[in-house]
């Protein structure tokens, strides 16, 4: 295995608040839309046995050929 092996792998966390957390996170994505050009739409969603929340990034709307 080389030193590169877990270069990109996700990597524990510690000592981080849940604030620094959302700052960081809002200033990637806010980074990403920059980048592509799109805009990000943050949403909730609950089913009967779960919630979760996701972060949208749309880029690139094109119209299709009118014929």
């Amino acid at each position: 295995m080389s030193d590169l092996d877990d270069f990109n792998q996700p990597q524990e966390l510690t000592g981080i608040t849940p604030e620094f957390k959302k700052i960081a996170v809002d200033i990637q994505v806010d980074n990403i839309c920059t980048i592509l050009g799109g805009t990000v739409k943050h949403i909730s969603c609950s089913d009967l046995k779960t919630t979760h929340r996701k972060i949208v990034i749309e880029y690139d709307h094109q119209e299709k050929c009118k014929h």
